[in-house]
């Protein structure tokens, strides 16, 4: 398997997908496809280029995935089959599905027709055209956002996102006190590839990072057991030393507890705060 692709064993499970996505979501695009019809035109999956993919709006990487896929997996037989492409998203699919044209395969050692523009408009007007307008229609659709500040209907938005894993980010997120890098959501349990990269084009962490502390010179044993970074052990030897020694002052304190290292004050030192009782 490529590393770059995703391969799905079950076209049908794509077909479903399709038919059960919110409606609302079809019409609005499929709108966007016809008000922006004079900046896209017919094309095949087999024979276009990424320049023209990325023309019609697909960001660099992406239009390089689906070449990728059309000479190392299969040539494409039906518009469907664009959104096993590791990371393509179900909005600009359903933009671009109008203008998707296949042409069947030619038979070994015959040349196939490559004429799906249209011939009167020059295909490096089309090129700057589609890059200045199109482009910037298709992103006003789904853009980038701030993970700490997103609630489960806009991450739902996100392909490959449901109800469920939405859920789960922003519990996991309120668990933590927000997220404070990319990385952490790696931790989200059962969020895989290709949901994890899709995640990760869309969700991004902002500053000012405003994350929930955790006040460590008043904060109980359970409450400190809470934390995903923090277990119950390590919390009650942390509480152990406060009431012997006083209040901690910083996280290199920490280090006193003989259990805990470098590693450990790393990761939960930018959700602890230090305020004296």
């Amino acid at each position: 398997m490529q590393p770059d692709l995703l391969l799905a064993s079950d076209v049908r499970k794509l077909d479903s997908l399709l038919r059960v996505m919110d409606e609302n979501v079809i019409i609005k695009n499929e709108e966007a496809a016809i008000s922006n019809e004079s900046l896209l035109y017919d094309f095949d999956l087999n024979t276009v280029t990424s320049a023209e993919l990325q023309s019609f709006g697909l960001p660099e990487f992406l239009a390089d995935r689906v070449l990728k896929y059309r000479e190392k997996v299969k040539p494409f037989t039906s518009s469907s089959e664009l959104l096993k492409v590791y990371g393509m998203d179900s909005t600009l699919y359903l933009t671009l599905k109008p203008f998707i044209k296949i042409k069947a395969l030619p038979e070994s050692g015959k040349n196939r027709s490559e004429s799906y523009y249209h011939s009167s408009v020059d295909r490096d007007t089309l090129y700057s055209r589609n890059k200045k307008n199109f482009s910037k229609s298709f992103k006003s659709q789904l853009i980038p956002f701030d993970i700490n500040q997103a609630d489960t209907a806009q991450l739902k938005k996100i392909y490959g996102i449901g109800a469920v894993y939405a859920q789960r980010i922003v519990d996991y997120r309120d668990l933590l006190g927000g997220f404070i890098r990319q990385d952490q959501f790696n931790e989200i349990y059962g969020l895989k590839s290709p949901n994890l990269d899709s995640l990760k084009i869309y969700a991004k962490v902002n500053p000012p990072l405003n994350v929930k502390k955790l006040k460590l010179n008043s904060i109980t044993e359970k409450e400190l057991a809470n934390h995903p970074y923090i277990s119950y052990q390590q919390a009650k030897l942390i509480i152990a030393y406060r009431d012997m020694h006083g209040d901690y002052n910083s996280a290199a304190e920490l280090l006193n507890v003989k259990v805990l290292d470098s590693t450990f004050i790393e990761k939960v030192e930018e959700y602890l705060s230090f305020e004296a009782r």
